[in-house]
C-alpha cells in the first residue's frame, strides 16, 4: 500500500468548506477594522506631527478653523503652491463635494484629506520638494497650507 486515502462523506466535506469560509470572513472583517483603525492613527499622527511643525513655523492662526497666518501666504504663494492651487481650484473643489458636506469644517476636513492623497506631476512635484527642503519645512505643511488656502478662499458657499 503506496498511499493514504480518506474517505469523507459530502455532509462533512460541507461543513468542512462552511467552517473555512466562516473563519476567512471573520478574518476579513477583522482585518478590515484593523486597517480602519491602522488609517485613522495615521491621520492623528500626521496632524499631531503638523501642528508641531507649524508651532515653529507659525504658517496657520490659533483657532478652530486652519487659517493661513501672513508668513503662511507668503510661503504658499513662494513655493508656487499657490498658482498651481489658483490653476486647478475647480478639479480641486470637485474632490469635495459641497452637498456631501453640509458644513465648513467637513469642507475643510475633505481638502486636508484631498491635498494629503494629492498626486502632483513630477516637475512641480520635485520643485515643491526642493523649495520644501531649502525652507525647512515638510511637503505635509506646504500641503496642508494649499488645503487650508482652498479652504478659505474657495468660492463655496457653506
Amino acid at each position: 500500500m503506496n498511499g493514504l486515502v480518506v474517505n469523507i462523506s459530502w455532509e462533512y466535506l460541507l461543513v468542512f468548506i462552511g467552517a473555512v469560509l466562516g473563519i476567512a470572513y471573520y478574518a476579513h472583517v477583522r482585518f478590515a477594522r484593523l486597517e480602519a483603525s491602522i488609517k485613522s492613527l495615521t491621520g492623528a499622527v500626521q496632524g499631531l506631527k503638523i501642528s508641531a511643525e507649524d508651532s515653529a513655523t507659525r504658517l496657520f492662526q490659533r483657532g478652530a478653523t486652519a487659517r493661513l497666518t501672513q508668513a503662511g501666504q507668503r510661503i504658499l504663494k513662494r513655493s508656487g503652491l499657490k498658482s498651481y492651487i489658483d490653476a486647478h481650484k475647480d478639479e480641486l473643489l470637485a474632490r469635495c463635494d459641497q452637498d456631501q458636506h453640509c458644513d465648513s469644517y467637513e469642507f475643510q476636513a475633505c481638502m486636508f484629506r484631498v491635498f494629503a492623497e494629492l498626486t502632483f506631476d513630477d516637475t512641480f512635484a520635485h520643485d515643491l520638494n526642493e523649495f520644501a527642503f531649502a525652507n525647512g519645512v515638510s511637503t505635509d505643511l506646504l500641503r496642508r497650507a494649499g488645503a487650508a488656502y482652498l479652504s478659505e478662499f474657495s468660492e463655496v458657499s457653506l
